[in-house]
C-alpha cells in the first residue's frame, strides 16, 4: 500500500490563501530505458508523465479551488494554483499517484567568482562543461588540450571574435576547391561550435570558460556556405 504524500513545511507553514503547489509524482523505472535511444527514452517519459498525471489533472478538474498551471514530463511533477480555502493541502495529497507536495521555488546560483580568482570554480564555467566533466578532466590529467590540434569543418571561423586565434584556415568551394581567403564566417555556427572545442579558459567579457580544450590548437575549415 502506498505510504501518505507528505507536505513540506513551507506549504504547511503559509498563511496564504492562494498558493503554487508542486505535485510531484513516482519517475519512471529506470529500467523502462535501458538500452533505448534517446528518442525513446523521451517518449517513454512522457507516456509515464501521461499515465500518470491524468489521475491528478482529472482530481483537479473537480475542485472548485484547483488549477492546473503547467505540467512536467521530465520531473513528472504538475503544478497547481491552490485557493487553500476551497480545497485543503490534505485533501490534494490524497489525489492518487502523487508522492510529494512542496512550493514553487525560484533556482539561484551559489554566488559569483570574485574577481582575480585563479582556479576553476562552480561559477567560473559553463553548465555544459560541468556536465561533460571538463574540469574534472583538466584537473586529473593536468591539461587542457595542449598538443592537440582540433578541425572544426564548418561555416568556418569569424577571424575578429576575441576568443579565438585561428592557428590553420582553409576554404573550400562547393565542388571542393581551395579558396585563398582569410578566417571568416557569414553564419556564426562553425564560432560557436569552435568555441565549444577549444574556447578559452578567460573569455573575453564576463562569461564562464566554455570551451572543452582552450590549450589547443584551432584549425578552422570553411566547407559550407553562410
Amino acid at each position: 500500500m502506498p505510504g501518505t504524500p507528505t507536505i513540506d513545511d513551507a506549504l504547511e507553514s503559509s498563511d496564504d490563501r492562494y498558493l503554487r503547489v508542486i505535485a510531484r509524482l513516482s519517475p519512471i523505472d529506470s529500467s523502462a530505458l535501458a538500452g533505448t535511444s534517446r528518442s525513446g527514452a523521451i517518449q517513454a517519459l512522457k507516456d509515464h508523465a501521461q499515465r500518470s498525471q491524468q489521475a491528478v489533472t482529472e482530481a483537479a478538474s473537480r475542485f472548485d479551488g484547483v488549477t492546473v498551471q503547467n505540467q512536467y514530463w521530465i520531473a513528472n511533477a504538475v503544478s497547481l494554483d491552490v485557493d487553500t480555502e476551497e480545497v485543503s493541502l490534505a485533501e490534494l495529497a490524497e489525489i492518487r499517484a502523487i508522492d510529494r507536495l512542496h512550493a514553487n521555488f525560484e533556482v539561484e546560483k551559489h554566488g559569483d567568482v570574485g574577481e582575480g580568482d585563479d582556479e576553476v570554480g562552480a561559477e567560473e564555467f559553463t553548465y555544459g562543461l560541468e556536465m561533460v566533466n571538463a574540469p574534472d578532466a583538466w584537473e586529473a590529467h593536468g591539461t587542457q588540450g595542449d598538443g592537440v590540434s582540433v578541425a572544426i569543418l564548418d561555416t568556418g571561423v569569424d577571424g575578429d571574435h576575441p576568443d579565438h586565434d585561428v592557428d590553420k584556415w582553409a576554404e573550400f568551394d562547393g565542388s571542393g576547391e581551395p579558396i585563398d581567403t582569410d578566417p571568416n564566417d557569414g553564419d556564426g555556427h562553425g564560432t560557436h561550435v569552435a568555441g565549444t572545442a577549444v574556447g578559452p579558459d578567460e573569455p573575453d567579457g564576463d562569461v564562464p570558460a566554455y570551451g572543452v580544450a582552450p590549450d589547443a590548437e584551432l584549425w578552422g575549415v570553411k566547407v559550407l556556405d553562410d
